[in-house]
């Protein structure tokens, strides 16, 4: 059997997203669950219930909502309104030095405690728009990671589906560069202790994600590690944070939430795990 995670991102987001992601993880097909610490809904009962069947990680956020430490204390993270900036401007913000590094630092501090306060300590960690992909930020959330002893995280390299290499090829020049160099850099943390699923699967045709019933036993496993896949439900499509991804939400919704999704998966070789059964 293939082994695979299927994540859940954006727990405490509002509670149309719990809603969702609680539906999907009594469904059986999501077994792992992201939290944002810094949101209202960060804290729910049902979720804590399910702590023993399901692994439960620490979503960093840095560009959504506010941040849990008084924006006085964080004044190059947040705008006028005291919300974090968005990622456009946080993003061009670290490019042009604005962003002070200590800030984030403590903020990311400040939501570890958060978390473990509702949650105990986090199975593992990923980022909120992946903002730790960044070149100039990883190893800081890497490092912090690891004095925290968080030793598990998402990996971002790239799993494609067989009859979609062409786009493997069409990759263009920046796009190859920041895979090779992110692959150096998940070599030297690896080496350092931190464990990691092979990388996540890269739909390129939207349709494959949604037919992922039918498209997953065309997955190109590497080596029979385990792979993940990262999904953002809700049951509803607009929120004021969910920034690009609207509609597809209610998609991972209605996909996630089928318990023959189960079935079909088993039949293709497909087993479900979580992030506490990833070794090192």
């Amino acid at each position: 059997m293939n082994k695979l995670i299927i994540t859940a991102d954006d727990f405490g987001m509002c509670k149309d997203v719990n809603d969702a992601i609680m539906d999907c993880v009594n469904s059986g097909v999501i077994k792992s669950v992201n939290v944002l610490p810094n949101m209202p809904d960060a804290y729910d009962p049902r979720l804590i219930e399910r702590h023993d069947s399901i692994s439960i990680g620490l979503h960093w956020t840095l560009t959504t909502g506010k941040s849990v430490l008084d924006a006085s204390f964080v004044p190059s993270l947040v705008g006028t309104t005291g919300e974090f900036l968005d990622s456009q401007i946080f993003r061009a913000a670290i490019k042009k030095r604005q962003i002070d590094r200590s800030e984030i630092k403590q903020e990311l501090i400040a939501q570890y405690d958060r978390f473990v306060s509702i949650y105990g300590k986090p199975n593992y960690w990923t980022s909120h728009e992946n903002i730790h992909t960044n070149m100039r930020l990883f190893h800081l959330f890497t490092d912090l990671a690891m004095e925290l002893g968080i030793f598990r995280m998402r990996c971002h390299n790239k799993i494609y589906l067989k009859g979609r290499e062409e786009f493997i090829a069409g990759e263009g020049p920046k796009e190859l560069l920041k895979k090779y160099v992110f692959r150096y850099w998940y070599g030297k943390v690896l080496r350092k202790g931190i464990i990691m699923p092979a990388g996540t699967i890269c739909f390129t045709v939207p349709e494959d994600r949604y037919s992922f019933a039918q498209t997953s036993k065309d997955i190109i496993w590497p080596d029979g590690q385990v792979i993940e896949m990262y999904v953002h439900p809700s049951k509803i499509a607009e929120n004021v944070f969910f920034g690009a991804v609207t509609d597809d939400r209610v998609k991972d919704y209605e996909l996630m939430s089928n318990p023959q999704l189960l079935h079909i998966l088993n039949k293709n070789q497909v087993e479900l795990v979580d992030y506490r059964q990833l070794n090192g």
